[in-house]
């Protein structure tokens, strides 16, 4: 009997650990009415700070009370002290940028969910929450 409950324990482990979907809660990002937010900017990046190829971004759930607009540009990345691409952050790389443009007038709080897909083949759904002051 205790094998069996240790094996179907393992298995059980090792299935979860093939997971590459996660779901993020970033901060609650804070804008000003009419003015748009770059809420986010994702990227893949190799140790010599190139890029390891596109990330897509695709928008899950609209926001109700403005837009998301998604493009491609240059940004800092931030990466951990601790992360062997650390020295990357000094210079511009590739990113896909999320732009939210709340509604003309619009004041409160708004949400969206956005996939996003990495090179490697690591997914994540990203929940963001904002409000509009």
């Amino acid at each position: 009997m205790r094998v069996y409950a240790l094996t179907a324990l393992l298995c059980t482990l090792a299935v979860s650990g093939c997971n590459t979907t996660a779901s993020v809660s970033p901060p609650l990002k804070v804008t000003t009415a009419g003015k748009p937010l770059t809420v986010d900017s994702y990227y893949s990046i190799n140790p010599d700070c190139s890029s390891v190829g596109k990330t897509v971004v695709r928008l899950v759930e609209a926001p109700k009370n403005g837009r998301l607009e998604t493009k491609e540009a240059t940004d800092f990345p931030s990466f951990r002290e601790s992360n062997s691409r650390h020295h990357c952050n000094r210079q511009r790389v590739p990113v896909v940028q999320a732009i939210y443009i709340p509604s003309p007038g619009y004041l409160g709080q708004d949400s969206f969910k956005m996939d996003v897909i990495y090179p490697s083949g690591t997914a994540r759904t990203y929940n963001y929450k904002l409000e509009v002051r």
